[in-house]
């Protein structure tokens, strides 16, 4: 993943749920939190972040 060594993040996981909606012409919408760097202190800092992150995510689905 050469190209992506300069992305603050990557997401993968939401791909195939926007590729069906897109086949079945319904709305998609993915809302993220990001929790760490995926580094060597990624556990750790996930744990430290998730709350925050959450509070994020809630915030910007409410608005």
């Amino acid at each position: 993943m050469g190209w992506a060594k300069h992305n603050l993040a990557v997401a993968w996981e939401g791909a195939g749920g926007a590729r069906a909606c897109q086949f079945s012409d319904v709305p998609f919408v993915e809302i993220r939190g990001i929790t760490d760097n995926a580094n060597q202190t990624a556990a750790a800092d996930f744990e430290r972040n998730l709350q925050a992150s959450l509070h994020n995510v809630a915030t910007t689905i409410i608005r």
